[in-house]
């Protein structure tokens, strides 16, 4: 088994990962480390949701289309007939995906211009995300890294079940609103391995999370108060 280090690719985190491979084929995801963003562990999508690599029908070589046809091209023979019909062209548009690379996208971009390149998102999405990146940006708000999610005294987790979209994020959550516990049984000079002297003392005390989302999400059991409220 030969192992290389590497990004999980499954969600936004970035969880670190060593990917094994085995007579050509993806056989093993193991957790790599990081203390900023996954510590020891990996969510289950991440360590095994590598199926897709391995599918046989999966496109491995570029194809060309000839009439009805297929045509089956090497590596060299692609990049030739592309830059061919890019140099024969007077109007090129370039067409991303959200599922590609930032470098694969930026590449194409680079290529055709900013002003030719779309982005493969639809209109009203990509207005949003725009917006969401501009108050990042320029709002004022503070991204915390995973590490300091578990350290707060409260979360308010707007709009998204974040068990779907970010597993690491939903057990940092969870982590901090445990922590209240860990606050009392420090209190009274408990060490913090001492799991289960922790749990006798803080009973069901926890810190407050409060959710607001459409329907029911994996966190409701932990929350204060969701919105629309459950049960």
């Amino acid at each position: 088994m030969q192992f290389a280090p590497s990004i999980c690719q499954q969600c936004s985190i970035g969880c670190n990962i060593s990917p094994g491979e085995r007579y050509g084929e993806l056989r093993r995801i193991e957790n790599r480390y990081n203390g900023t963003v996954n510590h020891y562990f990996l969510c289950d999508r991440g360590r095994f949701g590598y199926g897709y690599v391995n599918l046989k029908d999966r496109p491995r070589q570029p194809v060309q289309r000839r009439g009805d046809d297929f045509i089956t091209l090497n590596a060299e023979q692609a990049m030739q007939g592309a830059a061919d019909i890019l140099r024969q062209s007077k109007k090129v548009i370039g067409i991303g995906s959200p599922r590609a690379s930032v470098e694969s996208n930026f590449a194409l971009r680079e290529l055709v211009g900013e002003e030719n390149f779309y982005t493969g998102i639809a209109h009203g999405e990509q207005e949003r995300l725009q917006l969401a990146l501009k108050v990042l940006r320029e709002g004022g708000i503070y991204t915390p890294a995973l590490r300091e999610i578990e350290s707060y005294d409260a979360v308010l987790v707007l709009g998204e079940d974040v068990t779907q979209t970010g597993a690491r994020v939903a057990l940092a959550v969870r982590q901090a609103v445990k922590g209240k516990a860990r606050e009392m049984a420090a209190a009274q000079k408990v060490a913090d391995w001492q799991i289960a002297a922790i749990l006798n003392i803080g009973q069901r005390a926890k810190h407050p999370l409060f959710v607001t989302n459409v329907d029911d999400t994996r966190l409701d059991d932990i929350a204060a108060w969701t919105l629309p409220r459950t049960g």
